[in-house]
């Protein structure tokens, strides 16, 4: 961590990755938080609509993943008195 926080201030993460603008991320260490998205100004968010919508993929992304890697990690039960016990546990 120390080792991304000093490469952050010394301005060496300034290149995107793949859509997102830069890897130092929309907040510093100077002021983290949501500072980057709220409050609007016109509108809009400090860092612009496109910045804010590439930075908010990842987090539905993230989302998305672990919610298709859990359906694909359960069991399927033939039996259906189970399958009815797993329902009323849902």
């Amino acid at each position: 961590y120390r080792a991304l926080t000093t490469l952050v201030k010394e301005g060496d993460l300034v290149q995107g990755f793949y859509w997102i603008p830069t890897l130092a991320g929309p907040a510093s260490i100077d002021s983290p938080g949501l500072s980057w998205l709220i409050p609007f100004t016109d509108g809009a968010p400090p860092v612009g609509w496109p910045s804010a919508l590439a930075y908010l993929v990842l987090p539905v992304l993230l989302v998305a993943s672990q919610w298709w890697t859990m359906q694909l990690n359960q069991p399927k039960n033939p039996d259906p008195q189970q399958e009815q016990a797993n329902a009323i546990l849902k």
